[in-house]
């Protein structure tokens, strides 16, 4: 006898300012092959405590798509109804962490390098401001470091502005 447990994952597809709907965010054939994947079959094994090789996992479980939906079909064929339920689970929960800590990387990857640009702009802005001071005031030198030096402070808002705006974390979906 075996037992099929069955889930369901509603995926957060985020947002975007291209006017894409959000079911144009996200290919579900490719989020459904993430799912049964070996990296996630594994996490699976790990998380489970199981000795079952991520082959093995992979056999037992599929998943398919809800059309016109964002909701992946997730079902896993165990010995009992406790292993397939729990299989199962393991297989929603591991993936949405799975796609959380990528979102999360991602993220941080975009603070680093808008950290990194105002850094430079913050050392150029510098410059220009010990120009400006170096200068005598109402010359064309004077004038244009100041100039430079403002065009910087306007660059370093505006990546401050778009440091606040990024999120800390990220909301892959739910079971």
């Amino acid at each position: 006898v075996a037992y099929t447990a069955e889930g369901q994952v509603l995926i957060d597809p985020g947002t975007s300012s291209s006017g894409l709907r959000p079911d144009q965010l996200v290919s579900m054939e490719t989020e459904a092959r993430l799912v049964a994947s070996a990296i996630i079959a594994s996490r699976v094994r790990d998380a489970l405590g199981t000795s079952l090789t991520s082959s093995a996992l992979l056999e037992n479980v599929s998943v398919g798509t809800t059309p016109d939906s964002l909701v992946l079909d997730i079902s896993y064929t165990a010995p009992t109804r406790r292993d397939a339920a729990r299989t199962a689970n393991a297989f929603a929960d591991e993936y949405l962490a799975y796609r959380r800590q990528r979102g999360e990387d991602k993220l941080e990857r975009e603070r680093a390098e808008l950290s990194e640009l105002m850094e430079e702009f913050q050392i150029d802005r510098d410059r220009y401001n010990a120009e400006v001071n170096a200068a005598e005031p109402g010359t064309l030198e004077y004038r244009n470091a100041r100039q430079r030096r403002d065009l910087f402070n306007q660059s370093i808002a505006s990546l401050s502005i778009q440091l606040t705006e990024i999120p800390l974390t990220v909301d892959p979906g739910e079971v």
